[in-house]
């Protein structure tokens, strides 16, 4: 079953942009969830630049390009690679042998599915080789390479220990000595000191008359 129409007129447009764009060289085609294209299209570990191209990705969020489900990913991501082929590009993993699913990457049992709630979309990784030959015969996956590691050199996580050779190390932090006791944080209570009246105008005391009332008017 073929993709609709306007899916196929943004992804077309996508991958002439690609080539344009990046002239001469080969492209390899993926799909991942819309929310982590920033993340996986630029990749170190699964496009390494000794071999791809990070300033020439082109992502399908750009195109309006989005995966509504699983059965309409795997058309979207067998018509690219298809329209890929066509114009010279073939180094994705997966080649074009015999019938059945010709996506990059086909689902697993167990993986996030697709959906309108979270879709998926394309992206275009540019390498840095002119045929897919020469891309083959050069490039070995981050994955090969773990393979290819002996146990001494593997963490039981299975990642590749670091090496120490060559790497500056900075010191670790050291801290002067106290040479004086801290003082204690809380405040010392002093006594008040009594107030000074010098200097200060205080109110005159008033005192009452002493004489009756009625020898005030005599």
């Amino acid at each position: 079953m073929p993709i609709d129409r306007d899916a196929h007129l943004r992804i077309t447009a996508m991958v002439d942009y690609a080539s344009t764009r990046n002239p001469g060289v080969q492209l390899k085609f993926g799909s991942c969830f819309e929310d982590q294209l920033p993340k996986r299209a630029y990749s170190t570990t699964h496009y390494n630049p000794e071999y791809f191209e990070h300033d020439g990705v082109i992502t399908g969020d750009t195109f309006g390009i989005r995966i509504p489900d699983d059965a309409t990913g795997g058309l979207m991501e067998t018509f690219i690679m298809d329209l890929g082929r066509s114009l010279g590009h073939d180094i994705n993993v997966r080649r074009f042998e015999g019938d059945g699913d010709k996506s990059s990457f086909a689902r697993k049992e167990g993986d996030d599915v697709w959906s309108i709630d979270r879709p998926g979309s394309l992206y275009v990784v540019p390498s840095k080789y002119a045929t897919a030959d020469d891309f083959h015969s050069a490039h070995q996956s981050y994955y090969k390479k773990r393979q290819a590691y002996t146990q001494d050199e593997l963490l039981p996580s299975g990642r590749k220990k670091r090496s120490d050779k060559g790497v500056k190390r900075r010191p670790p932090k050291t801290y002067a000595k106290e040479t004086k006791p801290r003082k204690n944080c809380a405040k010392e209570t002093k006594p008040r000191k009594q107030r000074s009246d010098k200097g200060t105008r205080r109110k005159k005391n008033y005192t009452l008359p002493t004489q009756p009332m009625t020898n005030w008017f005599n």
